[in-house]
């Protein structure tokens, strides 16, 4: 339990302030120190808050909405089992894929420069999540993205454009359900670091809609996540279709 002091003890000018984390206490049942350290518990122990994930209403089906903890971004390395899976009934016969859970990418995008650096891809397609509209967000602070209406093709500085070209020309094709985010800056993802790396990657972003973001109660939709492994499944396919040494060439001109 995160606990802080009640409202009705607190000064009356701190009750309307956020509370500070050092003012914050976590409180799991010990009566003493000596207590907690025969439990194993000491200064750096690692705390998450429990949230099970648990079912909500409609969005993009019945029972779509779900709703927990660290879907930021577990809900992606899902999305990129579920690429796994379709290419398993149909594998690709040129392209040597590589699929990486990166880790630390909230506190500089750590694991994406290391892996990044080690396979050396000509190619990268990142997956995080983006804000989707919330009950009292403008969509103008989330770029109208929704939940249940499939993964966000990443457009911007950031991002290859015949890249995101493609990933968005696939989704026609196959008529998987997306929607286009304009990022004009840093994305914050993944493709940041990628892009960047040993000369420069032909880099893009698939975004799954994630709603209450960094909270212990964030919202997706499973089918946002369904048809992000099948627009991911099905652009390498198409990179592997038009031919790979062309498409390099292509993207590398571009």
């Amino acid at each position: 339990m995160i606990g802080a002091k009640p409202a009705h003890i607190v000064e009356r000018e701190a009750r309307d302030k956020a509370v500070r984390i050092d003012e914050m206490h976590l409180d799991f049942g010990a009566k003493s120190a000596d207590e907690a350290k025969s439990w194993g518990v000491r200064p750096s122990s690692i705390v998450t808050v429990d949230s099970p994930v648990s079912r909500m209403g409609k969005a993009g089906g019945e029972n779509d909405l779900v709703v927990g903890a660290g879907f930021d971004d577990a809900c992606a390395v899902v999305a990129f089992l579920k690429t796994l899976e379709m290419l398993k009934e149909d594998p690709l016969k040129k392209l040597k894929l590589h699929v990486v859970a990166t880790v630390q990418e909230e506190i500089g995008l750590r694991g994406a420069q290391v892996s990044g650096f080690n396979l050396s891809p000509w190619c990268a397609i990142a997956s995080d999540v983006t804000h989707a509209l919330a009950p009292g967000v403008a969509p103008t602070r989330v770029g109208d993205i929704r939940l249940g209406e499939g993964p966000a093709i990443g457009i911007g500085a950031n991002f290859t454009k015949e890249l995101w070209t493609l990933i968005e020309e696939t989704a026609n094709k196959n008529k998987v359900p997306h929607q286009v985010e304009a990022v004009p800056a840093a994305s914050g993802t993944d493709a940041w670091a990628l892009q960047t790396l040993r000369g420069g990657t032909i880099t893009g972003l698939v975004s799954i809609p994630n709603r209450y973001m960094h909270s212990p109660n964030e919202v997706i939709s499973l089918n946002d996540i369904e048809n992000t492994g099948l627009l991911v499944s099905k652009t390498l396919k198409e990179l592997e279709e038009q031919g790979i040494q062309h498409t390099k060439e292509l993207f590398r001109r571009g």
